[in-house]
Parts: C-alpha cells; structure tokens; sequence
C-alpha cells in the first residue's frame, strides 16, 4: 500500500531534507498493478463499475415472471460512439415467498459477475412464516464458465446449487435482451436440471412419480418468463403425455393419472421440504402438448420399477409468450395436494 505523506511524517524525523522526500513520494504514486489472479481483476472491474455508476444513463423496465413482480433499471456508460450496457439492478416480490435484490455486472455484453441478496419465506415445524437471509455471488469467465461462486444462508457458507447458476445465467440474459430492446427467445419448459426422476406401478396399474429437485426457492426464475415450479411441472407434463401415448400401444384412458410426488433436496443431512402431491391426468398432458406443440425427442433417465431407463421425450414447445402465460394458468389451476399428514412446506421425515 502507498504511505501518506502524513504517514511519511510519522516515520521520518521533520526537516527539510525529510520534506522534500515526502514530496518526491507524494509526486510519484504508482497506480497499483494489475492483479494476477482473475477473480481479484474481475472484483476490481465490479468496482470500477459502481464508482462510475452515478454517471451513467438509466433504464427502467418491469417485468411480470409467473406470480413475481420484477422491476429493473439498467445502467448505460458512453464508450466511443456507442454506448456500453454496465449493470443491471433488480429487484424482485416472490408474494408469500419472499423477495431479491440482484445485479448483474456486464463487459462487452457479457455477464462476469452476479450478485444476489434475497430474503426466503419458509413455513416452520408449526406452521408458522420464517424468514431466512440468503446471499449468492457469481463470477464467470470470458466463456461463460463459473470462475468463482460464494452462497451463504443464515450467514453461514454453504454450496451453490447447479439450478442457481443456470437460473442467474438465463435470467441475466433476459433482462439484457429487454434492456436493450432485443426479441428474448422463449426457455424450454424441460430445459432444466433435476436431481431424480422416478416411477413406481402400484398393484392396480396406477403410477406415483417423484420429481426431485435441488433445494431452494423453486419461485426463482427459470428465464422465458417462467419460474422454476412452472418448468418442473412441465417436465412432469411432458413425461405424463409421453406414457400416456406409448408407442405402439393403445393410448392409455384419459382418466388415468400419474401422481407426481414434488420434493426438494435439503442442504447437507438435513431433510428436505415436501412440495405436494400433483396429479395429471392424461386426457390434461396430452391435451396441453397437443394445444402447445412438441419439441424433437431428447434423452432423460428415469428411474422405473427400481430399473434405470432411457426415455425419447418430446417436450412442451413454449416458444411464444401466450403459449407460457396460456401453461402458466394451468399451473395456477393445479393445487398440490397432501399426502396424508404430510402437506406442501413441510419438512420430509428423516
């Protein structure tokens, strides 16, 4: 660090040959160097950004992501004869399930860092609303890869789960495509991670699905003006019309239903939150991806009767915004369920 001619004074004893060493340092600061390390030159770009920030041009934009509230300004530095999209400031309302204050940090279009402070709405053991503080930073590099990731709860460090990433990455895409006045292509609803898919024949011919995910707010935004619940049952959409029309096979009655059982992961050992129970029929499934349009087949692994198996999915083609509000109704309109005592929010017996 460079001393202060008052740090000088400190250290030298006052005279006149000591003076005309304070102003001979004082003449010849250095700038720092510049930091090897590529988070460190990444965290010293994120400053240089916020001590500009005051003279940039700002945007403002809202956005309405299934049941959430999302407003946010854009910040615009002049950089030759064009100007430069800098930051993104947003701030979200999840309703009962909390709120976000995020920013995204751009270099030559490209988001190199994510920052995202949100308090999370959880209901307790007896029912009660609890609200738990969450923090998560991101750093990418020029490929897109995450350089660095940070995620505390509670104030307590724990891991950045995959969809967290995925979610900042599409969702920090939508909001640079609207602020600069770009068409935003439309996510896949099935284009996002899960940790397990299984299915289970009871003895009269019924199915019972598990859809687990990772844990966390499965509000977050998916991108494509979805959220993360709206693409889960979009899978089990999808995966529901897919058995309902084996093929070869008679297609199944429209009555028949698979009842999909939504789980998120805990943290660690502690157990994790039961979503509900979600029934979809297949006279439902088949008339949603009929009315919607299907996707080329892609490959997801499901675990069967204890049996890994490769399914050819189609998946829902929500690629126009009347097509996602027209899905999102239809989550709007299917009430998880209890499975005897237990009910949505509650913790999953250890």
């Amino acid at each position: 660090m460079l001393f202060s001619a008052q740090g000088l004074l400190i250290r030298i004893r006052w005279g006149v040959a000591t003076a005309a060493l304070v102003l001979f340092a004082v003449g010849c600061e250095t700038p720092p160097p510049t930091p090897t390390d590529p988070i460190d030159a990444l965290r010293q770009k994120v400053a240089g950004i916020d001590s500009r920030r005051d003279g940039f041009v700002v945007e403002t934009g809202e956005e309405r992501i299934g049941d959430a509230d999302s407003s946010y300004r854009a910040y615009f530095e002049a950089a030759d004869t064009q100007r430069q999209l800098r930051l993104i400031e947003e701030s979200m309302s999840q309703g009962e399930y909390g709120a976000a204050e995020v920013r995204y940090y751009f270099d030559s279009g490209r988001l190199f860092h994510y920052r995202e402070e949100r308090q999370v709405r959880l209901r307790g053991p007896g029912g009660e609303v609890l609200e738990r503080p969450e923090a998560v930073r991101l750093y990418f590099g020029t490929d897109g890869a995450v350089l660095h990731q940070e995620k505390t709860v509670d104030g307590t460090g724990v891991g950045v789960e995959p969809y967290e990433v995925t979610a900042a990455r599409n969702h920090g895409a939508l909001l640079r495509r609207l602020a600069l006045g770009e068409e935003a292509p439309a996510l896949q609803a099935m284009e996002q991670p899960v940790l397990g898919i299984a299915l289970d024949t009871g003895s009269d011919g019924t199915l019972q699905g598990t859809f687990r995910v990772a844990n966390g707010s499965v509000h977050m935004p998916a991108g494509g003006g979805m959220r993360l619940r709206e693409a889960h049952i979009g899978n089990m959409v999808a995966l529901t019309a897919h058995l309902c029309t084996p093929s070869g096979k008679e297609p199944r009655d429209g009555e028949w239903t698979v009842t999909w059982s939504y789980i998120a992961a805990g943290e660690g050992e502690a157990p994790g939150t039961f979503l509900g129970l979600l029934p979809i029929s297949c006279r439902s499934a088949v008339a949603l991806r009929d009315h919607f349009g299907a996707t080329p087949p892609v490959t997801r692994t499901v675990v069967r009767d204890d049996a890994i198996v490769e399914l050819r999915l189609p998946l829902l083609s929500l690629d126009e915004d009347a097509k996602v509000e027209g899905f999102q109704e239809f989550v709007h309109s299917l009430k998880a369920q209890c499975d005897g005592d237990l009910c949505p929010g509650d913790a999953l017996p250890r």
